[in-house]
């Protein structure tokens, strides 16, 4: 006697969300398409074969989406897989500001395989297997996003623009790449500090890594400026030697008129000392607020010692950044001590003063002759101002001829301008970002720092006297860092630090959603 088998028998062992059989269309067809599957990864391969090097990118784009589809088919999980991903982003930013990105592995035809590399890849991957396998983590993040929503709807604006503008590139693959490494370490970097940032602890450790850093980058810079030389220049092992010009350049160190400026782990200088800056409001935050008196003490000697580093660094914009830093901390802490505690002789003694304060210090740069010459210069910035205006010039009539960019990674092609080394370069990422995206692409970058300046501000103020957790003060020295990327950025185009400023304005979101949460709370409870 033979018995009719059950569907899960017909269909052998199948995961549980899929166990519903497939239809009779799809039985017939299979063996269709199988062939003209075959047919198609045979000629894929071959012509594959034939133009590599050359377009890897493109070919790399069918396997990309089949990857995306199948984190997208994942069934989703009670609890999202995140314990991966905040290892990944210590990781990211341990590999961003600690190791030199140009030590890497180079083989034939292939990108560099950098830190920066092999961990920004796992961690856009494991922020996608969560937001695909877990409805919960979706919904927090969304409430997150909510809570700035500002922040997030300019962010995907500018997302959008990014893929428009590569329809305008001279060179498509160029482009993609490099939209690609954007995802990968600003998009993602954004939405896993979202997440991050929302849960208790993690934004005053996080500022505890970035101490720490700050420290581990400016003590390489010590000895780097004393024998006037990259330390591992000479020393870099076979396998992870590139051999390329532009790495040759950073090697050899960097001078101006004889003078010998130090950039540990950057590729420049100006990177070294855009750092510094934005690191300075989590220092200044951890000397003025209430914690231990050796943490208070250390985070004032660790001041001195950012300053001397930027100093050794020979750069202006690391300067400005340090000394605006510090001033707005200033200002804005005595307001916040002031309405915090209305019996404080400090706090109102300080904001009554300030403006003479800050009249002083901006006197300063015009008649003490060292510090004039750190912020004005003396002649050695001339050929940096001429060039930078001379790029101006040459750059907006082509903004206003092509609205919509020249595509992602094109800005310095299509400006066209070499300094004195014959190096196509921009000074001012103000202008990169509106020759590769065109007006509206400028606009709503800008908006989205804007937007997490003014939420953190915003909220600072809120949170000031109606909540005790000293983890929202936190916010404070966030955007004060926005502020001094935001202008740093008229007048330094390199992004070796922008996946740093994009965790910083995810931190603002994450905070801001905290605060709003806890200052919910007791209505809710009532």
């Amino acid at each position: 006697m033979v018995t009719k088998r059950s569907n899960a028998a017909a269909y052998g062992a199948i995961m549980q969300p899929y166990s519903r059989p497939p239809p009779v269309w799809w039985r017939v067809s299979r063996w269709v398409l199988a062939p003209i599957m075959l047919l198609v990864l045979v000629i894929y391969g071959f012509t594959y074969a034939l133009t590599t090097p050359y377009l890897i990118i493109e070919y790399a784009i069918p396997v990309l989406i089949l990857a995306v589809l199948s984190i997208w088919a994942l069934p989703d999980l009670p609890v999202a897989p995140t314990r991966a991903m905040s290892w990944l982003y210590y990781a990211f930013m341990i590999a961003l500001i600690a190791w030199p990105n140009y030590v890497a592995i180079a083989l034939p035809g292939l990108p560099w395989i950098t830190l920066i590399r092999l961990t920004s890849f796992p961690l856009s991957l494991s922020l996608v297997i969560c937001a695909s396998s877990s409805a919960g983590f979706r919904h927090g993040m969304g409430d997150a996003l909510k809570s700035a929503p500002l922040v997030y709807q300019a962010l995907l604006i500018f997302i959008v623009l990014q893929l428009v503008s590569i329809a305008f590139s001279t060179s498509i693959g160029e482009s993609l790449s490099k939209l690609l490494v954007a995802h990968t370490t600003w998009t993602a970097v954004f939405f896993v500090s979202v997440y991050l940032f929302a849960r208790p602890g993690e934004v005053q450790k996080f500022s505890v890594a970035l101490w720490i850093l700050a420290l581990f980058v400016g003590a390489i810079a010590i000895p780097e400026a004393r024998y006037e030389r990259v330390l591992w220049a000479g020393h870099i092992p076979s396998f992870l030697k590139i051999q390329d010009e532009t790495v040759n350049r950073i090697l050899s160190g960097a001078y101006r008129f004889g003078l010998y400026r130090a950039q540990s782990t950057f590729s420049t200088p100006l990177g070294l000392a855009e750092f510094m800056a934005l690191v300075v409001p989590f220092v200044m935050h951890f000397a003025a607020g209430s914690y231990k008196t050796w943490v208070r003490m250390a985070a004032g000697l660790s001041i001195a010692f950012i300053l001397y580093v930027v100093l050794l660094t020979d750069a202006r914009l690391g300067l400005i950044g340090f000394i605006l830093g510090v001033l707005i901390y200033l200002a804005g802490w005595s307001v916040l001590r002031w309405q915090r505690d209305q019996t404080s002789m400090l706090a109102p003694a300080i904001v009554f003063s300030y403006p003479i304060l800050f009249t002083l210090a901006v006197a300063s740069t015009f008649l003490v002759g060292r510090i004039h010459e750190k912020i004005w210069g003396s002649g050695q910035y001339d050929y940096s101002n001429e060039g930078r205006t001379a790029q101006v010039q040459a750059g907006l009539p082509m903004i206003v001829t092509h609205p919509l960019g020249h595509g992602i990674g094109m800005g310095a092609d299509a400006l066209g301008y070499s300094n004195n080394a014959g190096t196509v370069t921009i000074d001012s990422y103000y202008l990169l970002i509106g020759l590769e995206y065109g007006f509206l692409g400028f606009i709503f970058y800008y908006a989205m720092f804007g937007a997490a300046i003014y939420y953190a501000v915003r909220y600072t103020l809120i949170t000031n006297t109606k909540l005790k957790d000293k983890e929202y003060e936190f916010l404070f020295p966030l955007g004060i860092s926005l502020i001094n990327f935001v202008v740093i950025k008229s007048i330094f185009s390199n992004d070796d630090n922008h996946p740093l400023a994009f965790a910083l304005m995810g931190a603002v979101v994450g905070l801001v959603y905290r605060s709003r949460k806890a200052m919910a709370a007791p209505a809710t409870a009532g």
